[in-house]
């Protein structure tokens, strides 16, 4: 759902929406709406940092065996990963982009990355992220799956 309402507000634009999703992922148990907030302001983020052309991945996968600590047990997990091949975010900004208030964009409140990182902790999960400059941008979101 959240995909072709972005498609809709990228008409016009060269962006290929790329969605991998696995069918056997089982239903999460998560708040609906913080996670359609969380793919809302990673995707938004994607399709602002293309500008007028590009590529935008969703993808999903079950990881049967992960472990989110080092003494932690192993439990399965879903893992998805939402990348654009935009610009990327540069080294010296990456330690900064969970930081509320901090924004490279113009007009940017600072607080989109923030809140993802919040609504991913509160759902006892983790988010990574990947960048290569020039190369684009991959966010990693590893969700608890219902054992």
């Amino acid at each position: 759902d959240i995909l072709l309402l972005q498609q809709h507000a990228a008409a016009g634009r060269e962006i290929a929406f790329i969605k991998h999703f696995d069918p056997s992922i089982p239903e999460i148990m998560a708040d609906e709406e913080m996670l359609t907030r969380l793919f809302l302001n990673l995707i938004c983020n994607a399709i602002d940092a293309m500008g007028e052309d590009g590529r935008l991945t969703v993808s999903s996968r079950v990881l049967s065996d992960y472990r989110m600590a080092q003494n932690e047990r192993r439990s399965r997990m879903v893992a998805i990963e939402v990348g654009d091949d935009g610009p990327g975010i540069p080294q010296q900004d990456l330690e900064n982009i969970w930081t509320p208030f901090f924004s490279t964009k113009s007009g940017g409140t600072g607080l989109g990355l923030t809140i993802c990182h919040k609504i991913v902790q509160e759902h006892r999960g983790m988010i990574k992220v990947e960048s290569n400059p020039g190369h684009g941008t991959k966010f990693t979101i590893l969700l608890p799956l219902v054992q």
